[in-house]
Protein backbone atom coordinates (compact mmCIF):
# COMPACT_ATOMS: atom_id res chain seq x y z
CA UNK A 1 0.00 0.00 0.00
CA UNK A 2 1.49 3.72 -0.66
CA UNK A 3 -0.55 6.98 -0.48
CA UNK A 4 -2.75 6.16 2.25
CA UNK A 5 -5.22 8.85 3.18
CA UNK A 6 -8.39 9.94 4.38
CA UNK A 7 -10.67 8.55 1.51
CA UNK A 8 -7.89 7.18 -0.78
CA UNK A 9 -5.13 4.96 -1.05
CA UNK A 10 -3.32 2.80 -3.85
CA UNK A 11 -2.32 -0.92 -3.92
CA UNK A 12 0.12 -2.36 -6.23
CA UNK A 13 1.61 -5.64 -6.94
CA UNK A 14 4.11 -7.58 -8.72
CA UNK A 15 3.33 -8.40 -12.77
CA UNK A 16 2.94 -12.29 -13.42
CA UNK A 17 4.85 -13.21 -16.38
CA UNK A 18 2.82 -13.96 -19.44
CA UNK A 19 -0.17 -12.36 -17.64
CA UNK A 20 -2.53 -10.23 -20.45
CA UNK A 21 -4.16 -8.41 -17.48
CA UNK A 22 -5.28 -8.53 -13.70
CA UNK A 23 -8.45 -8.55 -11.95
CA UNK A 24 -9.12 -7.48 -8.07
CA UNK A 25 -11.32 -6.85 -5.27
CA UNK A 26 -11.37 -4.38 -3.03
CA UNK A 27 -14.58 -4.57 0.49
CA UNK A 28 -14.98 -3.39 3.66
CA UNK A 29 -15.29 -7.39 5.09
CA UNK A 30 -12.41 -9.93 4.52
CA UNK A 31 -15.40 -12.15 2.80
CA UNK A 32 -15.41 -9.76 -0.02
CA UNK A 33 -19.44 -9.70 0.65
CA UNK A 34 -19.93 -5.85 1.83
CA UNK A 35 -18.67 -2.77 -0.23
CA UNK A 36 -17.17 -5.14 -3.02
CA UNK A 37 -15.57 -2.72 -5.97
CA UNK A 38 -14.00 -5.03 -8.93
CA UNK A 39 -11.64 -4.12 -11.65
CA UNK A 40 -9.97 -5.37 -14.60
CA UNK A 41 -6.22 -3.75 -15.70
CA UNK A 42 -3.46 -3.62 -17.25
CA UNK A 43 -1.29 -2.30 -15.13
CA UNK A 44 0.44 -3.46 -11.95
CA UNK A 45 -1.53 -0.54 -10.04
CA UNK A 46 -4.90 0.68 -8.72
CA UNK A 47 -6.39 3.17 -6.87
CA UNK A 48 -9.75 2.74 -5.42
CA UNK A 49 -12.24 5.62 -5.43
CA UNK A 50 -15.69 6.45 -3.67
CA UNK A 51 -13.81 5.45 -0.29
CA UNK A 52 -14.78 6.05 3.40
CA UNK A 53 -12.60 7.79 5.83
CA UNK A 54 -11.73 5.63 9.12
CA UNK A 55 -12.81 2.17 7.40
CA UNK A 56 -10.91 -0.33 7.15
CA UNK A 57 -10.40 -1.92 3.35
CA UNK A 58 -9.56 -5.45 2.50
CA UNK A 59 -7.96 -6.33 -1.29
CA UNK A 60 -6.56 -8.85 -3.78
CA UNK A 61 -5.71 -9.52 -6.99
CA UNK A 62 -5.28 -12.71 -9.26
CA UNK A 63 -3.67 -12.64 -12.69
CA UNK A 64 -5.51 -13.09 -16.22
CA UNK A 65 -4.19 -14.91 -19.22
CA UNK A 66 -6.73 -13.47 -22.24
CA UNK A 67 -10.24 -13.97 -20.94
CA UNK A 68 -10.68 -17.58 -20.09
CA UNK A 69 -7.68 -18.44 -18.07
CA UNK A 70 -7.02 -17.10 -14.45
CA UNK A 71 -4.34 -17.91 -11.30
CA UNK A 72 -6.07 -18.04 -7.84
CA UNK A 73 -6.59 -14.95 -5.99
CA UNK A 74 -3.28 -13.68 -4.14
CA UNK A 75 -3.67 -13.63 -0.39
CA UNK A 76 -5.64 -10.75 1.56
CA UNK A 77 -4.02 -7.40 2.64
CA UNK A 78 -6.34 -4.89 4.52
CA UNK A 79 -5.41 -1.16 4.96
CA UNK A 80 -7.22 1.26 7.21
CA UNK A 81 -8.19 4.90 6.29
CA UNK A 82 -7.03 8.35 8.01
CA UNK A 83 -9.87 9.47 10.36
CA UNK A 84 -10.98 12.98 9.85
CA UNK A 85 -11.04 15.18 13.03
CA UNK A 86 -14.49 15.67 14.08
CA UNK A 87 -15.75 19.40 13.77
CA UNK A 88 -15.62 21.67 16.14
CA UNK A 89 -19.35 21.69 18.44
CA UNK A 90 -21.95 24.04 18.26
CA UNK A 91 -25.14 23.71 20.52
CA UNK A 92 -24.88 21.93 23.81
CA UNK A 93 -27.28 22.07 26.45
CA UNK A 94 -27.77 20.88 30.18
CA UNK A 95 -30.76 20.90 31.46
CA UNK A 96 -31.72 19.68 35.64
CA UNK A 97 -33.96 16.92 35.07
CA UNK A 98 -34.56 16.26 38.46
CA UNK A 99 -33.40 16.80 42.36
CA UNK A 100 -30.60 13.65 41.14
CA UNK A 101 -30.13 13.70 37.48
CA UNK A 102 -29.24 16.68 34.80
CA UNK A 103 -29.74 15.87 31.21
CA UNK A 104 -27.21 16.59 28.53
CA UNK A 105 -27.63 16.96 24.83
CA UNK A 106 -25.29 18.20 21.73
CA UNK A 107 -25.58 18.88 18.20
CA UNK A 108 -23.34 16.18 16.54
CA UNK A 109 -20.30 17.24 15.10
CA UNK A 110 -19.37 16.34 11.80
CA UNK A 111 -16.95 13.35 11.33
CA UNK A 112 -18.05 12.24 15.20
CA UNK A 113 -19.42 9.08 15.54
CA UNK A 114 -18.85 8.48 19.05
CA UNK A 115 -18.50 10.51 22.73
CA UNK A 116 -17.11 10.45 25.68
CA UNK A 117 -18.13 12.69 28.41
CA UNK A 118 -16.41 14.03 31.39
CA UNK A 119 -17.48 14.78 34.94
CA UNK A 120 -16.08 16.39 37.91
CA UNK A 121 -16.44 18.82 40.79
CA UNK A 122 -13.72 21.23 39.67
CA UNK A 123 -13.33 23.64 37.22
CA UNK A 124 -10.14 22.26 35.70
CA UNK A 125 -11.28 18.35 35.89
CA UNK A 126 -9.03 17.18 38.65
CA UNK A 127 -11.21 15.85 41.39
CA UNK A 128 -13.73 12.92 41.46
CA UNK A 129 -13.57 12.75 37.06
CA UNK A 130 -15.97 10.35 35.81
CA UNK A 131 -15.71 9.48 31.95
CA UNK A 132 -18.66 8.48 30.13
CA UNK A 133 -18.94 6.75 26.46
CA UNK A 134 -21.67 6.68 24.35
CA UNK A 135 -22.50 7.22 20.51
CA UNK A 136 -25.90 9.10 21.10
CA UNK A 137 -26.12 13.20 20.80
CA UNK A 138 -27.54 12.94 24.30
CA UNK A 139 -26.89 11.62 27.93
CA UNK A 140 -28.94 11.62 31.20
CA UNK A 141 -26.73 11.82 34.34
CA UNK A 142 -28.25 10.20 37.10
CA UNK A 143 -28.22 8.97 41.10
CA UNK A 144 -26.63 12.13 41.93
CA UNK A 145 -27.02 12.67 46.02
CA UNK A 146 -28.81 16.05 46.78
CA UNK A 147 -26.81 18.35 48.99
CA UNK A 148 -27.04 21.69 50.76
CA UNK A 149 -25.59 24.20 49.92
CA UNK A 150 -26.10 22.91 46.09
CA UNK A 151 -22.74 21.79 43.94
CA UNK A 152 -21.16 22.70 40.88
CA UNK A 153 -20.48 19.63 38.41
CA UNK A 154 -18.39 20.86 35.06
CA UNK A 155 -18.73 19.09 31.58
CA UNK A 156 -16.75 18.59 29.02
CA UNK A 157 -17.76 16.37 25.74
CA UNK A 158 -14.82 14.67 23.84
CA UNK A 159 -15.63 13.59 19.83
CA UNK A 160 -13.90 11.24 18.34
CA UNK A 161 -14.18 9.52 14.74
CA UNK A 162 -15.11 5.83 15.25
CA UNK A 163 -12.41 3.73 17.18
CA UNK A 164 -9.20 6.72 16.33
CA UNK A 165 -8.08 8.07 19.24
CA UNK A 166 -5.89 10.41 18.25
CA UNK A 167 -8.39 13.11 16.50
CA UNK A 168 -9.93 14.23 19.05
CA UNK A 169 -12.62 17.16 19.45
CA UNK A 170 -12.84 18.92 22.99
CA UNK A 171 -15.82 20.96 23.39
CA UNK A 172 -15.57 23.85 25.82
CA UNK A 173 -16.29 22.80 29.23
CA UNK A 174 -19.56 24.11 30.88
CA UNK A 175 -21.07 23.78 34.18
CA UNK A 176 -24.48 22.24 35.28
CA UNK A 177 -26.32 22.14 38.63
CA UNK A 178 -28.82 19.86 39.68
CA UNK A 179 -32.55 20.83 40.19
CA UNK A 180 -33.31 22.45 43.61
CA UNK A 181 -35.91 21.94 45.73
CA UNK A 182 -38.67 24.55 46.54
CA UNK A 183 -37.99 27.12 49.44
CA UNK A 184 -39.68 26.32 52.91
CA UNK A 185 -40.11 28.13 56.01
CA UNK A 186 -40.40 31.45 54.68
CA UNK A 187 -40.85 34.59 57.07
CA UNK A 188 -40.74 38.30 57.56
CA UNK A 189 -37.94 38.75 60.67
CA UNK A 190 -37.94 42.60 60.65
CA UNK A 191 -39.63 45.22 59.02
CA UNK A 192 -38.88 48.98 58.24
CA UNK A 193 -40.86 52.11 56.99
CA UNK A 194 -38.66 51.14 53.16
CA UNK A 195 -38.73 47.70 53.50
CA UNK A 196 -38.31 43.86 55.43
CA UNK A 197 -36.56 41.62 56.01
CA UNK A 198 -37.14 38.17 55.02
CA UNK A 199 -35.46 34.04 55.77
CA UNK A 200 -36.44 30.70 54.89
CA UNK A 201 -34.50 27.28 55.22
CA UNK A 202 -32.09 26.14 52.68
CA UNK A 203 -33.17 24.15 49.94
CA UNK A 204 -31.64 21.11 48.65
CA UNK A 205 -29.37 21.41 45.45
CA UNK A 206 -29.23 25.34 46.01
CA UNK A 207 -26.88 27.77 45.40
CA UNK A 208 -28.63 31.19 45.51
CA UNK A 209 -32.15 32.59 45.89
CA UNK A 210 -33.90 34.67 44.47
CA UNK A 211 -36.87 36.69 46.22
CA UNK A 212 -39.82 38.90 44.86
CA UNK A 213 -42.03 41.49 46.32
CA UNK A 214 -44.85 42.55 44.49
CA UNK A 215 -48.25 44.79 46.03
CA UNK A 216 -50.43 42.05 44.99
CA UNK A 217 -50.86 38.49 45.68
CA UNK A 218 -50.69 38.19 42.24
CA UNK A 219 -47.41 39.67 41.28
CA UNK A 220 -47.66 42.06 38.88
CA UNK A 221 -47.86 45.12 40.29
CA UNK A 222 -45.16 47.17 41.94
CA UNK A 223 -42.40 44.43 41.45
CA UNK A 224 -39.41 44.02 43.05
CA UNK A 225 -36.69 41.50 42.48
CA UNK A 226 -33.24 40.97 44.60
CA UNK A 227 -31.10 37.89 44.41
CA UNK A 228 -28.43 36.11 47.06
CA UNK A 229 -24.83 35.78 45.91
CA UNK A 230 -23.21 33.85 48.22
CA UNK A 231 -26.08 31.09 48.87
CA UNK A 232 -27.31 33.14 52.41
CA UNK A 233 -31.51 32.26 53.42
CA UNK A 234 -31.35 35.90 54.19
CA UNK A 235 -32.18 39.08 52.67
CA UNK A 236 -33.44 42.48 53.16
CA UNK A 237 -35.57 44.90 50.77
CA UNK A 238 -34.91 48.24 51.56
CA UNK A 239 -36.32 50.26 48.65
CA UNK A 240 -39.64 49.47 49.26
CA UNK A 241 -42.79 51.95 49.67
CA UNK A 242 -43.39 52.96 53.06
Amino acid sequence: MTEVNYESFVFGWKAVAGATSHTGKVATNSGFTSGVQSFTTSRTSRKPINLKNCTTYYFKVKANRGSSTSSSYSDTKKVTLKCFWPREFTTIKAVPKSGSAIGLSWTRPEYATRFEIWRSTASDFTQNLVKVQTSRDWYVDENFSASKPGRSYYYRILAFNKSNTTNVRYSPKFEANLKPSVPQGLRVTGTSPNGATLSWSAAWNARQYEVRAATDAGFTQGVRTLATTDGRTRLTFNTLAS
